[in-house]
């Protein structure tokens, strides 16, 4: 019997991950601790593990057409699906990056490494269960549908990874070389396979972090599938919440050399310092650090802050009979927008997803920028394009997108308060083992 497990891989032919960014920490002496600039790239997931159950938060990141968007995710079994939140995964990366500090004493400047030891979110339609039968046709069966905030997402179960590579070649679902043989190993460990792309319409500004649930207590970090689209030296960066510490299980556990950072020039050096440990033939670049381990709450000088991700003005069904020229205002209101302290002619969003719901249901009109229009749309009123308007609509996606899922992360937060951080740097050739 297959323990549950969660699997990913983005299939596209475009890059998943943003542009490689270095970090760098470190601070002369008298002056910290200090942590390093937040680094956002590579794959960022959380888990959750309460009472039997895993829940999977992944923060999608994506470079290219909307249509070109597309996902592959094997699972063991139909998980719960649901819209995660962007701006949880911030406050995580803010809170539980590594700091360096240093001291100074009338006789010397020593040095001392602190890496800092120490219900679900959103709405979504229903599934369409489709029968557990081909009917005398060939090709997948399709266990589940529905659509997940900005994503269509179909479960299938397939005898052969051919049979699956022509559903999704029909399906119009990229492929990148290599695929198929990955594939046929989960197929023969009777993984069903859930297919997401973006709803038809939605934009790569539409894309959000998604939310699986499933019975399990062992958590599967997802990279033997990742491979193919992956690039060299991929930071992979795992967060675990719940009541205790995890380490990693197939993966060695590594401590970063102090004595190898470069302090006098801010600890650019921390990837390459992480790298070589990673790739020590020890190690033999399957391996992780913690970067992070202990209670949510005061970590050194910074806190955790839950109004960066959740706030309880955010209201979505007020826009329901809302007339459409006090959406802005109201947003505003709820904190989510403002168009009239920036002179730049853009908007500032206070929530990731904000500006493609307006921009979907309010478009500016040509000719115009969003603060000329936004800032003053009860005077633009005649140039509002009422057609695309519709008050439930937007009141749905808002609460699904932007409201529920913060709703959750601050439920979660509460009641599961202990936070692991592990990161590795990994290549496609070391991504043999999940």
């Amino acid at each position: 019997m297959h323990k549950p497990a969660l699997v990913l891989a983005l299939v596209t032919g475009v890059a998943a991950a943003s542009p490689p960014a270095h970090a760098c920490g470190g601070l002369f002496c008298d002056n910290g601790p200090q942590p390093m600039p937040v680094d956002q790239t590579g794959e960022n997931i959380l888990f959750v593990m309460t009472g039997g159950t895993v829940e999977a938060h992944i923060q999608i990141q994506y470079q290219g057409e909307a249509e070109r968007f597309s996902w592959v995710i094997p699972v063991t079994a139909v998980p719960e699906f649901s819209v995660g939140s962007q701006l949880l995964f911030n406050e995580l990366l803010r809170y539980s990056v590594p700091r360096y500090q240093t001291f100074l004493n009338p006789d010397s400047c020593g040095v001392n490494l602190n890496p800092g030891w120490g219900g679900t979110g959103g709405t979504a339609s229903e599934d369409v269960l489709a029968p557990n039968s081909r009917g005398g046709e060939t090709g997948p069966v399709v266990v589940s549908k529905k659509q997940v905030g900005a994503f269509d997402i179909t479960v299938l179960s397939t005898g052969s990874a051919a049979e699956l590579m022509t559903w999704l070649s029909a399906n119009n679902y990229v492929q990148l070389p290599g695929t198929e043989q990955i594939v046929t190993q989960y197929v023969a460990e009777n993984h069903l396979f859930a297919a997401v792309k973006l709803v038809n319409g939605a934009g790569v500004d539409e894309i959000h972090p998604l939310v699986m649930k499933y019975a399990g207590n062992l958590p599967c970090v997802p990279l033997k599938l990742t491979a193919v689209a992956a690039q060299q030296d991929m930071g992979v960066r795992t967060f675990f919440l719940g009541d205790g510490r995890v380490v990693p299980r197939h993966y060695k556990h590594l401590e970063v050399n102090p004595v190898r950072i470069d302090w006098v020039n801010n600890a650019q050096n921390y990837r390459e310092v992480l790298s070589n440990a990673a790739n020590d033939p020890v190690a033999g670049g399957q391996a992780f650090v913690t970067e992070y381990a202990g209670p949510l709450g005061n970590n050194g000088a910074t806190f955790f802050n839950e109004s960066a991700f959740y706030s309880a003005a955010w209201d979505g069904l007020v826009f329901v009979t809302l007339p459409v020229e006090q959406v802005v205002d109201v947003l505003a209101g709820q904190g989510l927008v403002d168009c009239l302290s920036n002179s730049s002619g853009e908007c500032t969003y206070n929530h990731p997803l904000v500006q493609g719901l307006l921009n979907q249901y309010l478009p500016v009109p040509s000719g115009m920028d969003e603060v000329s229009f936004y800032g003053a749309l009860r005077r633009n009123a005649a140039q509002i394009n009422r057609a695309a308007w519709d008050g439930a609509a937007f009141s749905v996606d808002l609460d699904t997108r932007v409201v529920q899922p913060g709703v959750h992360a601050r439920d979660l937060t509460r009641t599961n308060t202990y936070l692991t951080r592990l990161f590795t740097l990994i290549s496609p050739e070391e991504m043999t083992v999940d």
